[in-house]
């Protein structure tokens, strides 16, 4: 760390190079509130999924097929049961997103707590390594905690 290599007190930051991980994800989705509102977030999104296919079958199905052909169902019903379904459907993809910002902010909070952690428990020969600039590069990148 505060080791002089070749003359040089500053050292290269370390890069990585390749795809994430399907663990890394794994694990920012399931660092707020320890995972719990993963299957509700899915959940959400199949029951909205669910819906549209409803709906569309429910337009297929009672959608007059020529102008001799009877509907199966009169007109102002097929217009409210498709409108009704098209509410919940709107209803489900509205809980979806809330749920995804709620998860989505309490993990960059969390983030943002553990990194200021990290840093203001760093050793002297941390600070005296690593340019100040570098450090408010990845600190300044970060939203603030007051804004939630």
């Amino acid at each position: 760390e505060g080791i002089v290599q070749n003359g040089q007190l500053v050292q290269e930051e370390e890069r990585e190079k390749g795809r994430v991980g399907i663990s890394v994800y794994w694990k920012y989705i399931t660092m707020a509130y320890g995972g719990a509102l993963v299957p509700l977030i899915l959940l959400a999104q199949i029951i909205f999924q669910v819906l549209q296919i409803g709906s569309n079958f429910w337009m297929a199905w009672a959608a007059p097929i020529s102008k001799d052909v009877n509907p199966p169902v009169n007109s102002l019903k097929m217009v409210l049961v498709y409108v009704a379904l098209a509410f919940v459907s709107s209803l489900f993809i509205f809980i979806r997103s809330h749920l995804l910002v709620m998860a989505g902010c309490k993990t960059a909070m969390m983030l943002f707590d553990k990194m200021h952690r990290c840093i203001f428990q760093a050793s002297m020969s941390f600070f005296d390594s690593t340019p100040s600039g570098r450090i408010l590069n990845r600190v300044s990148n970060l939203p603030s905690p007051s804004l939630f």
